[in-house]
């Protein structure tokens, strides 16, 4: 069965480090059949100032899909903002 069963959220402290077998960058698995994530940005860290936020599918069988298209944001003096990358519209 190739059904997706949960989600893992990764949270990346940059595009350099997006490595999902690495367990310290999961930040949550959630329930397949969720259409709404919140992500707490109050959770991050004062000190880093820029986040990149990846997901990927689990089956019941623990078969993880890649990562998906990722957002990346960045940390300035009033709040965050999301950073267009190169490919990845």
């Amino acid at each position: 069965d190739n059904s997706v069963d949960r989600y893992v959220i990764y949270n990346f402290e940059d595009t350099s480090k997006m490595n999902n077998e690495d367990p310290k960058n999961i930040k949550e698995i959630i329930e397949g059949g969720n259409n709404y994530y919140k992500f707490n940005l109050q959770d991050i860290p004062a000190q880093q100032d820029k986040i990149i936020i990846a997901v990927t599918s689990l089956t019941k069988t623990n078969n993880e899909s890649a990562l998906s298209r990722y957002i990346y944001l960045e940390r300035k003096s009033n709040g965050w903002h999301a950073v267009t990358q190169p490919g990845n519209k």
